[in-house]
Parts: structure tokens; sequence; C-alpha cells
């Protein structure tokens, strides 16, 4: 039975360089699938505006960065501020606002709309929205489509007019103004002072950064790869 502790050695030895390898082929694959979403997101980000229910019609995949206009009924006197805005240089609000879009033969769906964003430590003193109160009134908008995070973001204030929330938690919002479903996206508008007052400001022309670290991953792996079978070996040498 002397045979089995070898094989036992060597199949554990085996089994964790195949493991390495193929987490390095499996990084690999990811980097060039995060490319390629890259690219997809900055074509359709520069593309030529199109109706949002044209593009929820032509796109095989999700809408996400297309570059659309949508009309419809903006619901006055609320709004929402999401704490979550990254790239900018401080913690900042995004706010946003519902709308019931009118898609044509998709019907009306409620859609929420990014309008800008605001510094914490700038003072809001008024933020009625800039539409009438009768929500018979259509206007139209342009802005890109951005896939939302699916955390839990808690929302944090009791009121329906000036909700605060941690996270686009599309669900919350909808639930707490009675108006589900929404779309399980976010339109973020091009210029934000045609709907809110205050010191508002319109995001950067330039898409939201996709992160991709898959070529440190896959260099990392591959490393351990070829230093495992070095490791048995000095183990191997120190044996004898």
């Amino acid at each position: 039975m002397r045979w089995v502790k070898p094989l036992l050695f060597w199949a554990v030895v085996l089994s964790i360089q195949g493991t390495l390898m193929g987490l390095s082929h499996w990084q690999w694959q990811r980097l060039s699938w995060k490319e390629d979403a890259i690219s997809l997101r900055d074509a359709r980000w520069f593309s030529s505006v199109i109706p949002l229910e044209q593009a929820l019609s032509q796109s095989r995949m999700t809408p996400d960065w297309l570059n659309v206009r949508v009309c419809g009924q903006v619901i006055p006197q609320t709004y929402a501020k999401v704490s979550y805005v990254a790239g900018l240089p401080k913690a900042a609000f995004s706010l946003v606002v519902p709308m019931k879009a009118d898609l044509g033969l998709l019907g009306k769906r409620n859609v929420l709309l990014d309008v800008g964003y605001i510094y914490f430590d700038e003072e809001m003193k008024s933020m009625p929205h800039k539409v009438p109160e009768k929500t018979t009134t259509k206007q139209c908008f342009s802005g890109h489509i951005l896939p939302v995070s699916h955390a839990w973001g808690g929302g944090m204030g009791g009121k329906v007019q000036g909700d605060v929330y941690s996270y686009f938690d599309i669900d919350t919002i909808a639930h707490r103004w009675a108006m589900e479903p929404f779309m399980p996206w976010v339109v973020r508008l091009d210029q934000p002072e045609v709907l809110m007052e205050g010191p508002i400001k319109a995001y950067p022309n330039t898409p939201p950064e996709l992160r991709n670290a898959h070529l440190g991953y896959a260099l990392t792996w591959m490393a351990l790869a070829v230093i495992w079978p070095v490791m048995v070996w000095l183990r191997l040498k120190k044996k004898r």
C-alpha cells in the first residue's frame, strides 16, 4: 500500500495545478468579455439619439448606455435623493424624478429620470419641480440609459417628497411612490435645470467607468500556476 500516499500526493498537486491554470484561463476570458462590454458601452454612449421606445424594440440585449429621447408626463412635486454617486470629487446626491413615459406601441411605462447631482455640503433651499401641476403635460428629454445596482438600498426618509436612498433601489422607490413597477434602469438626463431648481449640476458627458481588473487577476493566477510546481519540486528535492 505504499503507492497510496504518493498517489494522493500527486493527485492533490495536479488538482491544485489544474485549478490555478483554470482560474487564469477564466480571468483571461473575463478580460475579453469586459473589453467587449466597454467597447459596446462607448459605441452606444456616443451614438445618435433615438426614441426610448425604439431603443427597447431594437435592442437584442439590455438597452444599457444607449443615447435616448424619452417623452411623457413627469409626476410633479415628487423626487428622491440617491447618495451613491461615483466618479465625483466629493460626496453627492443623484436627484431622481418619476415619469410616466409614453412608449408608443409599447404603452406607458414608469421610468426614473436622473436629473443631475448636488454635493452633500451644498444647501438645497428649495427644490420644486419646474413642471406644471397638471400631470397631462407631456415633456421630452434626452439622456442615457444607465444600469443600476440591485443591492438593497434602504430608504432613509419617511416622506414621499424628498426621500433619501443609499442606492438606486428602484423597487423600494416604486413601492413608496405607489407607482410600481418601474423600468429596471435609470435615464440620466443631459441637462438638469429643465426639471429642478437649486445648485444642481449636470453630469460630464462621459460614460461611467467600468472597472476592468481582470488582466491583473489573470496574471496573478498564472504566476501562481508557475510558482506551484517550483514549490513542489523544491519540497521533493529537500526530502532527498
